[in-house]
């Protein structure tokens, strides 16, 4: 399923009467009509989002060591790829 955040501010009950086109598009959250809410939403989202990819990089990093590789071939790969 496709998760798509909708930012706007409106009222409950504006909400309410578009909830059936929400749904048609994916789930609705209604969050509330308070200004900077959806602000501290989307921080705490990147907040998530980037500890979620430096424990996946640190897992990779992990790995690698385990398979006696190094971390240095990661990096090497990386490198190599070009722009």
């Amino acid at each position: 399923m496709c998760v798509i955040y909708f930012r706007v501010r409106i009222l409950r009950a504006e909400f309410d009467a578009c909830a059936p086109a929400f749904d048609g598009i994916g789930r609705a959250t209604y969050i509330s009509a308070k200004p900077g809410t959806a602000q501290t939403m989307k921080l705490v989202h990147n907040l998530i989002a980037a500890s979620s990819l430096a424990v996946t990089a640190v897992a990779q990093m992990w790995e690698s060591a385990l398979a006696s590789e190094g971390p240095e071939s990661d990096f090497t790969s990386i490198e190599s790829a070009g722009p």
